[in-house]
C-alpha cells in the first residue's frame, strides 16, 4: 500500500499543476507619467506603450500600433473636443527588455486628454486565434475633468461610471463595456495590477481577477492598493483570414488603465501635543 501511494504522488502532483490557472493573455499597457497633471508649468507628458503580463512582469515584443491619438476635451462643457493623431510621433523603446513604444504628448492648455490606441490584429499561435486590442487612459490637466464620462468611439471600450482619476486606495471602480457603441452584457473582464513593486500573492489565481458584466454591461471591482490597474473586457470579433486562406477566430480586448493614489493619512501629532 505505501508503494502504491508513492506511485500516485507524481500523477496527483501533475494533475494539480495542470489544474492551476494559466497566466492571462497579454495586456496592452498604456500609461502616462504623470497620470494626473496639476502643475501649470507642465507642457507635456511622457507616454509608454508595451505588451505584457502586468502582474507577472513579463513582456513580449510589440509591433507598431495602427492608431494612436489623443482626444482633448475643453475645460468648459459647451466646448468642442479635438482629436490629435500621434501615431507618427511614436518612437521605439524597451519594456522589460522587449520592444515597446514611447511618445511625448504636448499639453498646450488645460483640459482632459483621453489617450487611445488600436493594435494591429496579430496571430497567437498557442491559442490558434487572432488577437486585437483597443486601449485607453485618461489624463486630467490643471483640474479639468469634463469628458471622462463620454465614450471615445473605440470598437470595444470600457466607459467609466466612476471618475477614473482622483481615486484613493482601496477604491471601488465601476465601468460599462461598449461594443460598437452598444452595451455588452455577460462579458468577461480581466483585471491586473501593474506589479512593478513586486507584490507577492498567495496563488496564480490572485494575479488576474475576473468579473463579468451584468445585463446592462456594468461591472465593479475594488482596487485594494495604489498603482496602475488594467481592466480588459474580452469578446469575439469578426473572423480574419489566416495564412492558409481559411477564416480564423478573432478575440478583441478593450483595455482601460487607471491610476489609484495612496490613501489619505491623518497628520502626525506634534511632539508634546495632547489630546483635547
Amino acid at each position: 500500500m505505501p508503494r502504491l501511494e508513492c506511485a500516485l504522488l507524481p500523477a496527483l502532483l501533475w494533475l494539480l499543476l495542470a489544474a492551476s490557472p494559466a497566466c492571462a493573455e497579454y495586456f496592452t499597457i498604456l500609461r502616462a507619467n504623470p497620470p494626473l497633471v496639476s502643475d501649470q508649468n507642465c507642457k507635456e507628458i511622457n507616454v509608454s506603450i508595451a505588451f505584457g503580463h502586468p502582474f507577472a512582469q513579463t513582456a513580449a515584443d510589440m509591433d507598431l500600433v495602427q492608431m494612436f491619438a489623443a482626444i482633448k476635451y475643453p475645460a468648459k462643457k459647451d466646448g468642442q473636443s479635438i482629436r490629435h493623431e500621434f501615431l507618427d510621433t511614436l518612437k521605439p523603446g524597451k519594456y522589460l527588455k522587449k520592444n515597446a513604444w514611447a511618445a511625448t504628448i504636448p499639453l498646450p492648455e488645460p483640459g482632459l486628454y483621453q489617450l487611445v490606441l488600436e493594435t494591429r490584429p496579430y496571430w497567437e499561435e498557442t491559442q490558434g486565434i487572432f488577437l486585437q486590442q483597443f486601449a485607453q487612459t485618461l489624463v486630467p490637466v490643471q483640474g479639468c475633468e469634463h469628458g471622462w464620462e463620454i465614450p471615445v468611439g473605440l470598437k470595444l471600450e470600457i466607459l467609466p461610471l466612476t471618475r477614473p482619476f482622483g481615486l484613493m486606495a482601496p477604491a471601488l471602480f465601476t465601468g460599462r463595456v461598449l461594443f460598437d457603441g452598444k452595451i455588452l452584457p455577460d462579458t468577461p473582464v480581466r483585471i491586473e495590477y501593474l506589479n512593478e513593486d513586486k507584490r507577492a500573492v498567495p496563488s496564480t489565481y490572485h494575479q488576474t481577477q475576473r468579473v463579468r458584466t451584468d445585463e446592462y454591461g456594468i461591472f465593479s471591482f475594488v482596487c485594494p492598493h495604489p498603482g496602475w490597474w488594467g481592466f480588459a473586457a474580452v469578446t469575439q470579433g469578426a473572423p480574419l483570414k489566416g495564412s492558409d486562406g481559411q477564416p480564423k477566430n478573432t478575440e478583441l480586448s478593450g483595455v482601460l488603465w487607471i491610476y489609484i493614489d495612496p490613501p489619505a493619512l491623518p497628520k502626525k501629532k506634534q511632539t508634546g501635543q495632547q489630546d483635547g
